[in-house]
């Protein structure tokens, strides 16, 4: 059975934006939201980062939105558990459901509709406690065996994308399910938009094509499937994956096209 997404109310929808480094998927979507002014239907109360070394804090000093610092490394650490992350045993385990607590009760203080993963590292099941989207650098229908093979975090899903000689990248935004650590279930949840192509020609260095996936596509999708959540045009079946009113950019870019300007 299909339902909204987000449930539109009598006021804009409160976005908490999650981040880890550089933020500029966050930053598109505030300026979406500045750009559109009272017409826009989310607004984002809340930057938080797992990383005090992100520039989460300098973003939200200049657009005047709270601030949220909740450093993994640093709440693995006060638990005796050393800085590396990890799931691997009982207690790293114990220790990141205890983070997501802590960062789920952050957020229901600030009653937060639905959460924006802008480029959000660490496994957290925050998923499990409210709808997330997330942008994903892989073209999530493209299957293999089957299954999504456009997978993974980073360059992965670009890597696997040039050996496999596909031709082209582009983004996905889905709705981030909670993470079992049974299987390899990140990217399975349901796809709620597709952003332009991006062709990546000769070029061979997953990293410059990922820099300019982001300009291409990521930029462009992601903005657009929080407007159109938040305006409860998107609709799930969580049965089945299968989504209503996808955002689906048929555009389509050459790398040779796409230039170093924000």
């Amino acid at each position: 059975m299909y339902q909204q997404l987000y449930t539109p109310k009598d006021r804009k929808a409160r976005i908490a934006q999650c981040m880890s480094g550089s933020g500029t998927n966050v930053e598109k979507v505030i300026a979406q939201e500045e750009r559109l002014g009272k017409e826009c239907q989310y607004e984002t109360v809340a930057i938080l980062t797992d990383d005090k070394r992100s520039k989460a804090e300098i973003i939200a000093y200049n657009h005047l939105i709270q601030y949220i610092q909740l450093d993994i490394r640093d709440f693995q650490e006060s638990k005796g558990l050393g800085r590396k992350l990890t799931l691997a045993t009982e207690a790293h385990r114990k220790a990141r459901e205890e983070y997501t607590a802590e960062l789920a009760g952050r957020l229901r203080k600030l009653e937060v509709d639905f959460i924006v993963f802008g480029g959000f590292e660490p496994l957290t099941n925050i998923a499990g406690e409210f709808p997330c989207l997330n942008v994903h650098p892989g073209d999530l229908t493209y299957q293999k065996d089957g299954k999504p093979y456009l997978v993974g975090l980073h360059t992965v899903p670009i890597q696997r994308a040039l050996d496999q000689g596909i031709g082209y990248v582009r983004s996905s935004v889905i709705q981030a399910l909670p993470y079992t650590g049974i299987g390899d279930d990140m990217d399975n949840g349901p796809i709620l938009g597709l952003g332009p192509k991006l062709f990546y020609e000769g070029e061979r260095d997953a990293k410059k094509i990922q820099d300019a996936l982001k300009r291409a596509s990521d930029w462009v999708i992601l903005p657009a499937v929080v407007l159109a959540v938040a305006r409860g045009e998107i609709e799930v079946d969580h049965e089945t994956n299968e989504v209503r009113n996808q955002v689906i950019m048929d555009l389509e870019y050459r790398i040779s096209e796409i230039r170093e300007v924000n």
